[in-house]
């Protein structure tokens, strides 16, 4: 999740000034397998990002219609909202049409396995699905 004693976040803004110094970027990562609503994906995202963090990763639960209607929406509100690169992903049992989604709705990275999984699309499904659904949030936002 994210540290809230004020001890490591200290600790965690000393360690990505020590990685910025020699030249490296971080990505800053939380797993929270429960449902986050836009607000929370976004204020967790804004506090990594005040942490130093170059790019900007959640992992959320998805389990309902409802809960991945609000995670393919709150995709497209941090495509919006915030500067930095992001990776917004989902996990549980309605989660892969968003891990398809995902990466054409602004989220900077698609993550792959080697073969298919119930979870994690396998590279070959990516690039299945990425070439014949050729939209990028960011191709309707020039218009």
């Amino acid at each position: 999740e994210l540290a809230t004693d004020p001890a490591a976040v200290g600790k965690q803004k000393a360690l990505i000034r020590e990685i910025h110094e020699r030249g490296g970027k971080v990505v800053m990562s939380s797993h929270m397998p429960q449902f986050r609503t836009q607000d929370e994906i976004l204020a967790h995202l804004q506090a990594q990002s005040e942490r130093g963090a170059d790019i900007l990763k959640i992992v959320c639960g998805c389990n309902s219609e409802e809960e991945l209607n609000s995670q393919i929406a709150a995709t497209m509100m941090l495509s919006r909202t915030l500067t930095k690169p992001f990776i917004h992903l989902s996990g549980g049992s309605w989660s892969r049409l968003h891990r398809f989604l995902s990466p054409m709705l602004g989220s900077a990275i698609a993550f792959a396995k080697n073969t298919s999984g119930e979870l994690q699309p396998s590279v070959r499904e990516y690039r299945n699905v990425f070439a014949n659904m050729q939209w990028h949030i960011g191709d309707n936002r020039k218009v």
